[in-house]
């Protein structure tokens, strides 16, 4: 196995395509954009390890790829698992990874040319899934830890630029897989379901979805985007991209199946407002895995392979308790390593958009709201209208009731299941079309 770095334009299509390894299995866990436009990457390798199976991979590359250093992180005899990196504030990095032998959490600071400053070690039995720097240049870290009887438990846990501990969080009977850190200052994690934490990690609220392993999760207005892996029974799983409110409620929920199993992995919002989801897509059977890609509007519509997913949210009180893990400096061996660089891929597209775009032709001003919707419309026309046609997402007019009110006009959509649907609204001066999406 290889480490593959690709570049997209805004349409799909490939810039350019790069694969970094040597003779033995390389793997990558995590890609970070850096301030000079380049590319830290984080990983495991067996091609370059001095040690008993694996040693960490870190490549920062420029913006086109082309490796500018490399280095592998040893204790020796022990394995390393690379975990993940962020760019701190003083242009270094604050690298993480699990020691396998022990089941301890490694963190290492780096300077920006990848010289270690300094590397400690966290408690007994302990993994880790994400880390982020803070507005008081400290860190946040997310693991879990083996209590009860080999039971996985989330942690939050706090450092100081040093890595001393400034205070830490369990969480009972839960697996996380990312952090997010909100705007009000507390924190979004995700995995099991979705846990908002204030900005010393107690729990505001948490959720669980129907049959979704959520894996990441970004904030934008009045909510957040969540995207996971669908759990049918005797299935193949989905993609799911689902918007929350502030309270984790499910707004809607779209489903992206290509015909295999697909997982995402990360997700990130686009200037036009959509979405942009990674992953894989796989089976058990007949692929070995390819990489699964995923851009939708605003609304999650990505134009081919996209359905309504019905999900269920419930409240959950899970319980928290106190944790305190042993803090060890430790001796790291970083070497430099030069990794073959090669270029070229095959990429394959699935399907090309057809989503619906919105257009105003005119000077009238036209406000649809609620959006989403339960059922119930209203539009607001500053000027005139002459007609309005409702279409559903494979562009079928439709009979919809219309009321004259005293805001404007009122469509009932109650009739008709969740989805997308479009509405052509024609005025004196041209025409506006608009989405609304019923759940």
């Amino acid at each position: 196995f290889d480490i593959y770095l690709i570049k997209f334009n805004r349409n799909g299509s490939v810039m350019w395509t790069k694969t970094y390894g040597g003779a033995e299995s390389d793997s990558p866990s995590r890609i970070v954009q850096t301030a000079d436009s380049g590319f830290i990457i984080i990983g495991s390798s067996v091609s370059f390890n001095i040690s008993f199976d694996r040693d960490l991979l870190l490549l920062k590359t420029n913006k086109v790829g082309d490796v500018q250093w490399s280095r592998v992180l040893t204790i020796s005899p022990q394995s390393i698992y690379g975990g993940s990196v962020v760019q701190t504030g003083d242009g270094g990095y604050l690298v993480s990874g699990d020691i396998l032998s022990t089941d301890k959490l490694l963190i290492t600071k780096l300077d920006s040319a990848g010289a270690t400053v300094w590397t400690k070690t966290y408690g007994e039995h302990n993994g880790h899934t994400d880390i982020l720097q803070t507005a008081d240049g400290s860190f946040i870290v997310l693991g879990d830890t083996f209590f009860n009887n080999n039971l996985s438990d989330n942690y939050l846990m706090k450092i100081d630029s040093v890595g001393n501990i400034l205070w830490t969080r369990r969480y009972q009977r839960r697996t996380g897989e990312s952090l997010l850190s909100t705007r009000d200052g507390g924190y979004l994690i995700t995995g099991y379901g979705v846990m908002k934490t204030d900005s010393i990690g107690n729990i505001a609220w948490e959720r669980y979805y129907s049959e979704l392993d959520v894996v990441h999760a970004i904030e934008v207005d009045s909510g957040y985007m969540i995207t996971g892996e669908s759990r049918p029974t005797n299935a193949p799983s989905d993609i799911v991209l689902t918007r929350i409110t502030d309270s984790g409620k499910v707004v809607w929920s779209k489903a992206y199946d290509a015909g295999l199993s697909e997982n995402p992995i990360k997700m990130t919002q686009g200037l036009d407002g959509g979405f942009f989801m990674a992953g894989s897509s796989f089976s058990l059977f007949t692929n070995p895995g390819e990489i699964y890609m995923v851009k939708t509007d605003s609304l999650g519509e990505s134009g081919c392979n996209t359905s309504v997913h019905p999900l269920t949210d419930t409240l959950m009180s899970p319980d928290t308790v106190s944790f305190s893990p042993p803090v060890n400096t430790t001796q790291d061996t970083l070497r430099s390593v030069t990794p073959i660089t090669l270029s070229g891929l095959n990429v394959q597209v699935l399907c090309s958009s057809v989503s619906v775009p919105e257009l105003t032709q005119g000077k009238e001003e036209v406000l649809v709201y609620p959006n989403p919707t339960p059922g119930d419309v209203t539009i607001e026309i500053s000027g005139n209208y002459k007609e309005i046609k409702v279409f559903d997402i494979t562009g079928r007019q439709l009979s919809v009731p219309v009321q004259h009110t005293g805001a404007g006009v009122r469509l009932d959509l109650t009739s008709y299941p969740p989805g997308l649907y479009i509405l052509d609204i024609k005025t004196g001066q041209g025409l506006a079309r608009k989405k609304v999406v019923k759940y």
